[in-house]
């Protein structure tokens, strides 16, 4: 004779089964409905400012042998010899910015403190290779550099080492372009005059951002450049080393964190629906 209290205890484990598979199905779809249908907060605009990591100039020279590391100050155009000054900073992002933001706005932001010269064009370019500082210390007012020290950036090296006196070659790592290796097209423009703050921004300079963060290893920071094409252009920029902290070169981002779309939500159901059928 059969025991059909077997078969009630069976039915009601598939009865409770089918429950459970229904109740996370309709979880999950509410979960899925809530992040389509709601205003994500995550995907408010958020801004975070950040200092320049380290900075410099390149001071023209045939054989590259000045720096200024301690970056108090940094320089852009021609000086009344007739020489050219370049500066360059860059900016680590920080770890609160995540990996898959979207950088919606950038704004580089520094203060002009020397010039003997009116408004004049400072450009901003991409720097397309990597380059060191070493410890050398600007003095007096920091417009001639200071003799180069191991690892400086300099107007003819990446990283800088003392040539080889016997025979006459350049030591360190050169870049390919004496005066550094960068995009001749500008990110952003400003005209520069008097003393005081000035900023930059631009959609270009927002995409550079956004490549620094989806490629961290091609951040290789920006070149600033004066007029180079008349003399007596040069401007001086209080720089990272700035003895003043709220002087400093900054750097505004603005991002936002992307939410799951409507495709990833669904996706994410049909996944554990598949699994819960199992």
């Amino acid at each position: 004779m059969r025991d059909h209290s077997l078969f009630v205890r069976g039915d009601r484990r598939a009865s409770v089964a089918r429950s459970s598979r229904l109740g996370a199905i309709v979880a999950c779809a509410g979960v899925a409905l809530a992040l389509i249908a709601s205003p994500a907060s995550a995907q408010t605009p958020q801004t975070v400012t950040v200092n320049a990591t380290r900075g410099n100039t390149l001071f023209q020279s045939d054989i590259g042998e000045f720096s200024g590391a301690s970056a108090q100050w940094i320089f852009a155009g021609f000086t009344a010899g007739q020489s050219a000054r370049r500066g360059i900073l860059q900016f680590d992002l920080p770890a609160t910015i995540p990996a898959g933001s979207i950088i919606t706005g950038a704004a580089l932001r520094m203060r002009m403190s020397r010039s003997i010269v009116n408004a004049e064009p400072v450009t901003i370019h991409t720097v397309t290779n990597s380059w060191t500082n070493g410890t050398s210390e600007l003095t007096g007012n920091g417009g001639a550099g200071v003799p180069a020290t191991n690892f400086d950036v300099t107007w003819r090296h990446r990283q800088w080492a003392a040539p080889d006196l016997s025979t006459g070659q350049l030591g360190g790592t050169l870049w390919d372009n004496a005066g550094g290796d960068f995009n001749p097209t500008a990110l952003a423009t400003r005209n520069v005059s008097g003393i005081g703050f000035y900023t930059w921004t631009s959609a270009a300079l927002t995409a550079d951002v956004q490549r620094w963060l989806n490629n961290p290893s091609q951040n290789f920071g920006w070149m600033i450049l004066g007029d180079e094409t008349e003399g007596t252009s040069a401007k001086r920029f209080d720089g990272p080393g700035n003895a003043t902290a709220a002087n400093r070169p900054t750097l505004a981002i603005t991002y936002i964190i992307p939410t799951p779309t409507a495709a990833t939500s669904l996706g994410l159901l049909g996944v554990v629906a598949l699994r819960r059928r199992r």
